[in-house]
């Protein structure tokens, strides 16, 4: 099938490392919105969307677990040994927790508690109204992903239905990354595309016929499954190569009426320690043009192999500017760092240091930008959610507000 080649018929190209200027800049203070206390003792795997008519609507989400050591949150337990380490990890009993802004950050809503049990993979999407919100959550005791729904930004939801979705015969699971997914925006194809208001989700798929393969994750596969129906249904899109996990996309310009995507995924392969790159193209249905990109490092540590990062598109002259948080340090989960990307990910700025402690796991939320003479784009702030901490990377979970000025004019 088309997947199955896909799958393994792949060449991962080694991509140099290209630095330009740095343009993001931090806004405002840290905002500690997910601290841990004696109801909630551990906070780990943020998540951060725009939502509302006008963009000044944030949801902030973080997983809660009813464990005493958040990080490294390892216990003895050879039924549930991490790939690849042979150390064990406990069940993530706890619940999902939202907060929510309604003024661009400025003020947070108290917790609200969106599911309960063990949790653990989640991922949540805005459709293009700004009021349609999808989430979806893999509910291990039942070992089923479930489907949230919102129709008033992110206020009252939906209890959840079960995700329906077709996979290859190759495939043996699925479930969603840790992150957000994106909206299908009509601008960015030369005729206008196609597929305009499509919801596109990155996935984290499983190919049990690749357990002899090498890697920390040798049978994961960062994949995508698409919605245009507001989430109503899903069917399989474009795969990532082998030893890819979590990942996110940015809607890139594309020459023809089909979207095209950027993925940037977590490296769990042979060759760990830099992130994987990959295009997607007709609409999401397929991706190719893997590449290792030596500009951005992922930390290998005792513990684990890379960490879950995050990437957003902004407007920018000729189509988008990529901006990507993750940490800067190789060795440690540390030194929380954002830069970005005027070429499609080819080369990326200096780095940008944002917190340069304790830092892991992150997510961005593009926010509704400045606009200048003529209407023309000066300025994007963009909503930064990670986890970080004075002694361990997972002490908090915060936001941080960042600001990209244009290269050029965008006036889109």
């Amino acid at each position: 099938s088309m997947w199955f080649c896909v799958s393994f018929a792949v060449t991962i190209v080694i991509q140099s490392a290209g630095v330009a200027a740095g343009n993001v800049a931090l806004v405002g203070k840290r905002m500690d919105i997910f601290v841990p206390s004696a109801r909630f003792p551990c906070f780990r795997q943020p998540a951060i969307a725009t939502a509302g008519s006008d963009g000044t609507i944030l949801l902030a989400f973080a997983e809660n677990r009813n464990i005493s050591s958040c990080a490294p949150a390892e216990v003895n337990n050879p039924a549930g040994v991490r790939a690849g380490t042979g150390i064990g990890h406990p069940e993530e009993m706890g619940s999902l927790q939202l907060r929510r802004s309604t003024d661009a950050g400025a003020t947070w809503a108290d917790y609200h508690t969106m599911y309960v049990g063990n949790l653990d993979y989640y991922a949540v999407t805005v459709g293009a109204d700004g009021q349609t919100v999808v989430l979806l959550l893999q509910y291990e005791t039942a070992n089923v992903n479930l489907v949230l729904r919102s129709v008033d930004a992110g206020e009252t939801w939906s209890s959840g239905a079960p995700l329906s979705v077709t996979l290859p015969s190759f495939l043996s699971g699925i479930k969603p990354t840790c992150g957000h997914g994106i909206v299908t925006r009509k601008n960015l194809c030369q005729d206008g595309c196609t597929t305009a208001g499509r919801l596109v989700v990155p996935m984290v798929c499983t190919n049990s016929s690749a357990a002899s393969g090498k890697g920390p994750c040798p049978t994961c596969v960062a994949c995508l499954i698409l919605s245009d129906d507001d989430g109503k249904s899903w069917t399989l899109g474009g795969l990532g190569p082998l030893g890819t996990r979590e990942s996110e996309v940015v809607q890139v310009p594309s020459t023809s009426g089909k979207a095209a995507f950027y993925m940037n995924a977590r490296n769990m392969g042979a060759t760990p320690g830099h992130r994987i790159s990959a295009s997607c193209t007709a609409g999401g249905a397929t991706c190719g043009d893997y590449r290792i990109d030596a500009s951005l490092t992922s930390p290998i540590t005792p513990h684990w192999t890379g960490v879950v990062a995050a990437v957003v598109g902004v407007p920018d002259v000729g189509g988008v500017m990529l901006v990507y948080t993750g940490p800067g340090s190789t060795t440690a989960r540390a030194n929380m760092t954002a830069r970005t990307s005027t070429d499609g990910g080819s080369t990326w700025s200096a780095a940008t240091t944002v917190w340069p402690g304790p830092a892991a796991y992150s997510d961005l939320a593009v926010m509704a930008p400045t606009r200048g003479a003529r209407g023309v784009v000066t300025q994007t702030n963009i909503a930064l959610i990670f986890e970080n901490g004075d002694s361990t990377f997972a002490d908090r979970v915060s936001v941080q507000l960042l600001s990209v000025s244009a290269t050029r004019e965008a006036t889109f």
